[in-house]
């Protein structure tokens, strides 16, 4: 995992980002669900607090979970943002972290890279209204480019 790591933080991809803050990725705070491969899609996420804010998802089928996922957004020793994501049930197989640097923000807007994994090798997440939000995740799988649109929808 370190090469991976070392990988994403020295590639030439990286670009210097303006100052950014924990406060930055407010506009994630709360509890979003989305309509998504033929089931409900939940995601929360907690406000941003001692440089972290932390994330639950699931996806759920005819009362049925098909999916979920647990993650992070840290700020590193060095000062970068990187979103840490850990897919599937922790009780099915060996869990690891992967780790995606922040590469683009702006105000309610982040997109994080990691171009050595799978699927999904980008995570953008955008602030369309303080009720809605988009997540698109896009990358290659199969030799083919593939992308997700999550339309979010907070909940009260």
């Amino acid at each position: 995992m370190s090469f991976i790591l070392a990988t994403l933080f020295l590639s030439p991809l990286a670009k210097k980002l303006p100052k950014v803050v924990q406060e930055d990725f407010k506009f994630l705070d709360g509890k979003w669900t989305a309509k998504i491969w033929e089931g409900d899609f939940e995601e929360v996420w907690t406000a941003p607090k001692g440089n972290v804010i932390t994330q639950m998802s699931r996806h759920t089928k005819d009362g049925k979970l098909t999916f979920m996922e647990f993650g992070s957004i840290e700020q590193t020793v060095n000062g970068d943002w990187t979103m840490f994501i850990i897919f599937g049930k922790f009780g099915k197989g060996d869990k690891k972290p992967i780790g995606f640097k922040l590469a683009e923000a702006k105000p309610g807007d982040v997109l994080f890279v990691n171009t050595t994994n799978d699927f999904p090798t980008h995570i953008r997440y955008t602030a369309k209204k303080k009720t809605e939000m988009t997540c698109v995740i896009y990358g290659r799988a199969d030799g083919k480019k593939q992308s997700e649109t999550f339309n979010f929808k907070r909940l009260k």
